[in-house]
């Protein structure tokens, strides 16, 4: 909760027995807790607000479109929301998660995820090509502006294998879970072993987790930039 002392306010937004220039007390307060899903009791803060004459402002980020809301039912002066729906937590709740959401209506382009590790064991891994014959693949890195090439053998990921020329590569978990390894592939082919972290429209720019990818084709170049 956070308070507020004199400020200017549009004049669509003072409330009655104010004007732009007056003191005004005002109340932020989030509906619903994201880390222990308690909810504020908007009634109860009400009755507080007509008692002291604070101003309302409600972050329902966490609870539109999970919970039924009409502001216009509540005593608040302004409700504050987030377009999108942001999912932090294990595989297995993020995942159910995601398909209460969408029964619910919120569109899958607006529904974000991040885990914190995955439960399940993990898929099998699935060669959707064979490697390239040979010594490896050509892999070219670009980071911070500076590009760099280095051969990878076969079924080595690009990242494990264009560390031994850019130790600073950015990378977290390397289980295909955080996704702090993207880059989008700008030449060549890869395949991913596993993917926990990229959304479909990633996908469909060109992005991969470096930590997962197996080039598949003579000559890879992956943007860490781009």
């Amino acid at each position: 909760m956070h308070t507020s002392g004199r400020d200017t306010l549009p004049k669509q937004g003072i409330p009655d027995g104010h004007t732009a220039t007056t003191w005004l007390r005002v109340l932020t307060v989030t509906w619903v807790n994201s880390f222990t899903g308690h909810a504020v009791d908007l009634d109860a803060i009400g009755v507080v607000r007509r008692r002291r004459d604070v101003a309302v402002v409600v972050n329902a980020s966490q609870a539109i479109c999970a919970r039924p809301f009409q502001a216009a039912a509540t005593a608040v002066d302004a409700v504050v929301s987030c377009g999108y729906k942001w999912l932090c937590g294990p595989y297995g709740m993020v995942t159910d998660a995601t398909a209460v959401l969408t029964e619910l209506g919120v569109e899958r382009a607006r529904i974000h995820r991040e885990l914190f590790y995955v439960e399940d064991a993990p898929p099998p891994e699935v060669h959707h090509a064979e490697p390239p014959a040979g010594p490896g693949a050509e892999v070219t890195v670009i980071l911070d502006g500076r590009t760099s090439t280095v051969t990878v053998p076969p079924g080595t990921p690009v990242l494990d294998g264009a560390q031994k020329v850019r130790p600073d590569l950015p990378f977290a978990c390397k289980g295909g879970v955080c996704g702090t390894c993207r880059a989008r592939v700008v030449a060549g082919k890869v395949t991913m072993r596993r993917n926990f972290a990229l959304e479909e429209d990633e996908l469909r720019a060109g992005y991969v987790l470096t930590c997962q990818s197996l080039a598949v084709s003579d000559a890879v170049t992956v943007d860490y930039d781009g």
